[in-house]
């Protein structure tokens, strides 16, 4: 005996899911970054700072340091001329920031990766990832110094 119910409830699954999936209005990410970012080397810091063709909703952060608030930025300015930016500072050595002793050119290296991500919780097409690079060189200096020998 056919089982007419089962029947039933399997064309109504097959037409509420292709309806339902046809329907549903896809997610577009419109928004993106203009040029590329701006990197400050400050005496202390570390800084960056972005431009985008829409309002910045999303997030800022240090990679692999999402959970921590002070590797991580979550706002959105406007720029004095009205266009939309973002951009967060870092510390030298906060969030794991590597450093590293150079000898040609002599010097100090601090480098780390930032994430722009232009969804609150979603990873997309648009989103990026930068490695900083900051090469603070030394100062040559001479010094002198008297030695009296008794």
């Amino acid at each position: 005996m056919i089982n007419f119910r089962l029947i039933f409830y399997g064309v109504i699954l097959t037409f509420l899911s292709q309806n339902f999936v046809e329907s549903q209005p896809s997610f577009e990410m419109d928004n993106g970054l203009i040029g590329v970012p701006d990197i400050q080397c400050n005496s202390d810091t570390i800084e960056m700072r972005f431009k985008t063709k829409k309002k910045f909703t999303g997030k800022i952060f240090v990679q692999g340091h999402y959970g921590n608030p002070e590797c991580k930025v979550d706002y959105g300015q406007v720029a004095k001329d009205g266009r939309p930016v973002g951009g967060i500072k870092l510390s030298h050595g906060a969030c794991d920031m590597d450093r590293q002793r150079m000898i040609r050119p002599e010097g100090m290296q601090f480098s780390t990766v930032i994430v722009i991500s232009f969804h609150p919780l979603f990873v997309t097409k648009v989103d990026r990832a930068f490695h900083i690079n900051c090469l603070y060189r030394e100062a040559d200096q001479t010094v002198n110094q008297e030695l009296e020998v008794r």
